[in-house]
């Protein structure tokens, strides 16, 4: 059935729309009805008339999802020894997460893929299409902002309890060896919207693989010095 467009009430369409939100990104039950019923408020606030609420509708997600990374943020660097695990089920909780809200917001979606069709073909008018370029898919918004303002900025107390376990590993200490691979497919995980001819290791490579490379080369070394000891 096709919706008409109509007036919306922003701050009480978004009241509803976060609630539900909320639940999905920390994984709570929501109803079909309820869940049906937020994706068609999406929907009239993208149509809204006289003028679109899509951009605001967009910008108070991402404020909620820079929000919401900022308490993840502060769980990890709170957990002291248990960074790892306490980084990786926050960080499967919100990456299933961004996949719901994909759903949740499919015609946030639409609304800005349908203007920047719209506008390909008007490449005389340049300010217009950057414009619409700044608008990122739900999902791709939610995993930049994890990477922005989770994997950035914790990424040295992080990459050392990973390295720290690394090593204990290799030494026979039991460690959190089997989550160690989900922490760091995480640092690759958060670019797979992106390029995926080039750019889905930039991160692992600037922030992991180098001290990783020179964690090995401490090791050897340390072994090779216990080995000539030895003799």
């Amino acid at each position: 059935m096709m919706r008409r467009p109509k007036t919306a009430n922003f701050d009480e369409s978004w009241k509803s729309i976060s609630r539900v939100t909320t639940a999905v990104m920390s994984e709570s039950p929501v109803e079909r009805d309820e869940w049906c019923e937020q994706i068609t408020s999406v929907y009239y606030l993208c149509m809204a008339m006289p003028t679109p609420l899509a951009e605001s509708l967009y910008n108070k997600l991402k404020e909620y999802l820079i929000d919401h990374v900022h308490s993840c943020r502060e769980k990890v660097l709170e957990a002291s020894n248990d960074i790892l695990p306490t980084y990786n089920n926050l960080y499967k909780t919100y990456s299933r997460g961004a996949g719901y809200l994909n759903d949740l917001y499919m015609h946030l979606n639409q609304h800005f893929t349908k203007r920047t069709i719209k506008n390909e073909w008007c490449d005389h008018y340049m300010h217009s299409i950057e414009k619409v370029k700044k608008f990122e898919k739900v999902q791709d918004l939610a995993m930049n902002i994890w990477r922005d303002e989770m994997i950035e900025k914790v990424h040295d107390p992080l990459v050392s309890a990973i390295l720290h376990d690394i090593t204990g590993d290799r030494r026979g200490v039991s460690t959190y060896s089997h989550i160690l691979r989900d922490v760091i497919h995480s640092f690759v995980e958060v670019q797979s919207h992106e390029d995926p001819q080039g750019s889905q290791l930039q991160l692992y490579k600037d922030l992991f693989e180098e001290r990783l490379l020179e964690n090995t080369r401490k090791l050897l070394r340390e072994r090779s010095s216990e080995t000539v000891g030895a003799e």
